[in-house]
């Protein structure tokens, strides 16, 4: 006896409809064993995480022995009931994967964590807080960036779970993309006229970093080269997080210069980690970076090295501040993106790069906020 059972994407299945399919069960329309098979695999399914839509002849005498497996239950009936409730739960961690995804793939985590930069520069310089718009700019013109970046984009590691989503997604990519531009036009109109000439020297940097505008034959983004790729992409990420949030409340200070440091120097660290990440995809585009150049073993050591070399910076800039709370925010600070770092190594997924990597820029803030609080 053959079945034809259709496996469907995880986006079409509904509560609803596995209550139906399962009344169609009780009332004989569906049979046992394509029923039990069907929900043992969509529960098989969304554990590995997969998207699949296609139909499979299913032999009913190998149907024991394939779905021993998948559910730890020996009778049938127990396998209706317990599929049923499990199905329930996949769905509700499936959801929360997919708000995950969404939440780090759609580059909201990346946009707070440079809104949260900004905030610390203005505490590590005991200055006040920007206005709600000015951090609505921020976090819309990040949002936009990064959104319209993969909304564009057509090519990538084969492997990487971000662009597939973003080949998946391209809807939510657009949405992101509106929002960015509605926040950015709210946010602008309050800005002074400081920041619209930071804005404009940003944004060139940015385009060129991007968009094929150079004049030469072969590599015409700055990303193309390899070492002016970091380079750029850590000094666009301290101008934003230290220039932009204090240009019309300070002047250039020997405090301002140590903060500007230590934050290129934080961001070379992070972009490096990218660099060893995308090293196999920029080999294959001719992008020479440091660990394409150098090799890993090399970058790991300079990554280590800005760290040693940020601590450095954090201690003599503690020396101006005496803010000893501040100073152990940026050791903890150091000490956990070293370890992310390390265990980068063996865990070279996308999450872990955009949550975790990343992550250590949220951290960052969030510690010199806690360390700041009573100053």
């Amino acid at each position: 006896m053959r079945f034809d059972i259709p496996l469907y994407p995880l986006q079409q299945i509904s509560l609803i409809s596995l209550v139906r399919y399962r009344s169609e069960r009780k009332k004989g329309k569906v049979s046992e064993a394509v029923f039990s098979y069907e929900v043992s695999h969509l529960i098989y399914l969304m554990e590995q995480g997969k998207n699949i839509k296609y139909s499979a002849d299913i032999n009913y005498s190998s149907f024991t022995s394939i779905r021993k497996p998948l559910l730890p239950v020996q009778r049938k009936t127990d396998l209706i009931h317990y599929s049923f409730q499990q199905i329930i739960n996949s769905l509700y961690f499936s959801l929360m994967k997919s708000v995950l995804r969404a939440f780090i793939y759609g580059a909201v985590f990346i946009s707070l964590c440079t809104v949260a930069l900004c905030m610390e520069t203005s505490l590590l310089l005991r200055l006040p807080l920007n206005s709600f718009s000015f951090y609505l700019v921020v976090f819309s013109a990040t949002l936009g960036q990064y959104n319209i970046h993969y909304y564009i984009k057509r090519d990538a590691n084969p492997d990487s779970d971000r662009f597939f989503w973003s080949v998946q997604h391209r809807r939510i990519h657009l949405l992101l993309n509106v929002i960015g531009a509605i926040g950015l036009i709210i946010g602008v109109t309050h800005l002074k006229s400081k920041h619209f000439l930071a804005l404009g020297i940003i944004a060139i940097i940015t385009i060129l970093y991007s968009f094929p505008l150079l004049p030469f034959k072969r590599k015409k983004r700055l990303k193309d080269f390899g070492l002016l790729k970091i380079l750029t992409l850590s000094y666009v990420w301290t101008l934003i997080t230290v220039w932009f949030p204090v240009i019309n409340l300070t002047k250039i200070t020997p405090d301002f210069m140590l903060v500007f440091m230590q934050r290129f120097i934080f961001m070379f660290a992070l972009c490096l980690a990218f660099d060893i990440r995308d090293a196999t995809s920029d080999r294959k585009n001719g992008i020479r970076t440091l660990p394409v150049s150098l090799g890993f073993r090399w970058s790991y050591i300079i990554i280590n090295a800005c760290l040693i070399l940020f601590l450095v910076l954090s201690i003599l800039h503690f020396r101006h501040t005496h803010q000893f709370m501040q100073l152990n925010a940026m050791i903890i600070s150091a000490l956990a993106t070293y370890f992310m770092t390390e265990y980068a190594k063996t865990k070279n997924t996308d999450m872990i790069y955009l949550a975790g990597i990343d992550g250590m820029m949220m951290l960052q803030a969030i510690l010199v906020m806690l360390g700041s609080v009573g100053i």
